[in-house]
């Protein structure tokens, strides 16, 4: 279960950033694609959630959980070639999870073969529920990223989940989990879920 941030009246984030921490997968995952995926998203540890009368997110503010969801460092010769979550990526056992209409999975790292700084983080998790209004002027985000350019990082991992369930849901702000660009083109990272 996720802790909740429960707000009885109304939450207002006109400046600065709410997010959570990072999550890093320990030790090498399981050799088989499909089973490593489905032991990860079984020991997230990491997502905001956020239950409140309503919720506005000004100009200035942030709801960002951007590169929030799963990293590997650069050290050992782990990896995780097969970054998956709301979209396709490439290679064997490479397929999307989740629940398309409720997501609350944080994204996937990529890092392959040790030593050569091909490692993206994949995107945290935002789930807000309102009994009112959601405004959102400024942003949300669970896009993936990048890992550091001191890392020179060449491959993305991927998005995580935005799930927003309120009475009306507005604002000229963006409501975002993309899979983000890297150094080499053909390891962009896939998307997540809003």
């Amino acid at each position: 279960g996720m802790e909740v941030l429960t707000v009885t009246g109304a939450m207002t984030i006109e400046s600065g950033t709410l997010t959570h921490p990072q999550s890093v997968v320990k030790g090498d995952p399981i050799s088989d694609p499909a089973a490593a995926v489905a032991d990860l998203i079984a020991n997230e540890t990491y997502r905001i959630r956020i239950a409140a009368g309503s919720v506005s997110v000004g100009v200035d503010g942030k709801i960002d959980a951007m590169g929030k969801g799963y990293y590997m460092n650069n050290s050992g010769s782990n990896t995780m070639p097969y970054p998956s979550h709301g979209g396709m990526c490439s290679g064997a056992g490479c397929k999307g999870y989740g629940e398309p209409k409720e997501p609350i999975h944080v994204g996937l790292p990529y890092k392959i073969a040790s030593g050569n700084h091909y490692v993206g983080k994949g995107g945290g998790a935002i789930y807000i529920t309102a009994t009112g209004a959601v405004k959102v002027d400024g942003v949300i985000s669970a896009n993936s990223s990048d890992g550091s350019w001191a890392e020179n990082a060449r491959a993305s991992g991927a998005a995580g989940s935005v799930y927003i369930h309120a009475a009306s849901v507005s604002g000229a702000g963006s409501i975002t989990a993309d899979g983000s660009n890297s150094l080499e083109q053909n390891n962009k990272g896939v998307g997540g879920r809003v």
